[in-house]
């Protein structure tokens, strides 16, 4: 189908030049914004699978070709650009949920203690639907949180005139089962040089690897 999106594992040598692309997640619906973490010796990924109205969790393999379901998260909202954040002995989903009817998708989050077998309950900040008057996706997690000092660095899609438009970076400051706060981050991190150069779609981090994407206004 035109225009939906797949997930490919794309294998670089030691120039960054790729090498292989091996699909993975092979699915119907539309697949995208690989979240990948590692947590207990194992590497998981949470992609975003609106269409099919769930967050799920996959596992990884022997292989990073190789992923299989470890379970469903949630279930019954259309959620894009989901993260997880560990905090405060939370497992923490930040996500963005489109309602039937609304014009624009905001805010919500939902937390557990037990990650594999826990149900998670939503925030109490859910309930205020932030970001809902803001258009072309603002609002939206633009990746990888960065954890620094002082808290957490949350690059968020800021779009005025067109989708992925560009990346405002938000400081956490208040993130607790009663509570969420955030306010646009002022410190220097490692996506700085990027959000403000080239106005980037997406920025992610691993190690020492920085990797983002820049969309073109197509029409």
């Amino acid at each position: 189908m035109v225009g939906t999106g797949k997930l490919t594992c794309l294998a670089l040598d030691e120039n960054l030049k790729p090498v292989s692309a091996t699909p993975i997640l092979p699915m119907e619906t539309h697949v995208s914004f690989p979240f990948v973490f590692s947590f207990g010796g194992s590497t998981y990924l949470v992609p975003e699978t609106h269409e099919a109205r769930s967050i799920d969790l996959f596992t990884m393999g022997k292989k990073p070709t190789e992923w299989s379901l470890a379970r469903r998260l949630l279930y019954g909202l259309d959620a894009v650009d989901t993260v997880i954040i560990r905090h405060l002995g939370y497992w923490w989903l930040i996500t963005s949920v489109l309602q039937p009817g609304a014009p624009n998708r905001h805010l919500e989050i939902y937390f557990a203690k037990d990650l594999l077998r826990e149900e998670f309950q939503p925030h109490p900040v859910n309930v205020e639907r932030r970001y809902r008057d803001a258009k072309h996706g603002t609002g939206r997690n633009a990746g990888s949180y960065v954890r620094t000092a002082s808290g957490f660095v949350r690059p968020m899609q800021n779009s005025i005139h067109h989708y992925g438009e560009g990346v405002q970076l938000m400081r956490i400051v208040r993130l607790d089962p009663e509570g969420f706060e955030e306010t646009a981050a002022t410190e220097t991190i490692i996506y700085t040089d990027v959000v403000d150069a080239l106005s980037p779609h997406h920025v992610a981090q691993n190690g020492g690897m920085l990797c983002w994407d820049v969309r073109d206004r197509a029409r």
